[in-house]
């Protein structure tokens, strides 16, 4: 079997080339000396390769290229770090433009540390709560940067990179599609909560199946994505014989309506309304 050739396509600096390799791929190739006096179309020496790293979208392979030029390796090792442990943990395979956006908002959160600026992401609150997995690996996501990079970045950066990650499951191009998701979520909630006069029992089953579908119904709604499944047929039955969640479900639609100019489908109107069903039933209980 031959050896694997990579023909550079640029070099970021003495130790750091972005190269194709034989099937056409883009990568990142580290090495001591690696780009050193080497120019594009070259062929890399592999001899002193220490980590290559495979890039899938060519979108995601020029920015990545770009910003590689204006900031330390490191922190491409950490945000690599930090992607895989979030894979792992969360059982999801991420969109490489984490690499991009972990990147550049880590680079730039140790430069605001160091000139003792802390930003408070005023919807950490939600985000813990909604996005608990994704929290908790960003929590260890700090210990990560703090450790590689001898720092003491605040717990409080937590819910930021939880973003970074949360964006990169739903394969997204802008954190703010996901702060909509979460704003969506809280206002829904902050509806059923208001029109039944209720504490939720976050513990409980129905809550937390019900915030699990506030979160793909937000992410459909935001990223424009199609309704899901037929339940359509059971509209006049719910209406019918669940009135009170029936209603708040008419009142969150109004909600959507005058946010996004939004009109929820007959299928999710079926789907939010058993939700919140099952929550005013647990609430008896």
């Amino acid at each position: 079997m031959s050896e694997e050739r990579y023909v550079i396509k640029k070099v970021l600096n003495n130790n750091v080339v972005f190269a194709k390799n034989n099937v056409g791929q883009d990568v990142v190739l580290t090495g001591l000396g690696l780009g050193f006096q080497r120019k594009k179309q070259d062929l890399v020496d592999n001899s002193r390769i220490e980590h290559i790293f495979t890039l899938e979208a060519p979108k995601t392979s020029g920015k990545l290229a770009a910003l590689l030029e204006q900031i330390p390796i490191e922190y491409f090792y950490i945000s690599d770090k930090i992607k895989k442990l979030a894979e792992r943990r969360l059982k999801k395979s991420l969109s490489q433009n984490i690499y991009v956006t972990l990147c550049d908002h880590i680079f730039y959160s140790v430069h605001r540390l160091s000139q003792g600026l802390v930003f408070e992401n005023q919807m950490m609150w939600e985000i813990s709560r909604f996005y608990q997995e994704e929290y908790k690996v960003a929590c260890d996501a700090i210990k990560i940067i703090n450790n590689e990079l001898k720092i003491n970045l605040p717990e409080s950066e937590a819910s930021f990179i939880a973003l970074h990650i949360i964006n990169a499951e739903i394969h997204g191009d802008q954190i703010q599609a996901v702060v909509e998701m979460t704003k969506l979520i809280k206002g829904i909630l902050n509806i059923v909560q208001y029109e039944f006069h209720m504490e939720f029992d976050e513990n409980s089953i129905s809550f937390t199946r019900f915030v699990l579908h506030l979160k793909f119904f937000s992410q459909r709604l935001i990223t424009h994505e199609k309704s899901m499944g037929e339940a359509g047929f059971l509209f006049d039955q719910i209406k019918e014989n669940m009135p009170d969640a029936f209603r708040c479900t008419k009142k969150i639609d109004e909600y959507i309506k005058s946010i996004y100019s939004y009109s929820i489908s007959k299928n999710e109107f079926v789907y939010l309304t058993l939700h919140i069903q099952r929550l005013l039933t647990n609430n008896k209980k």
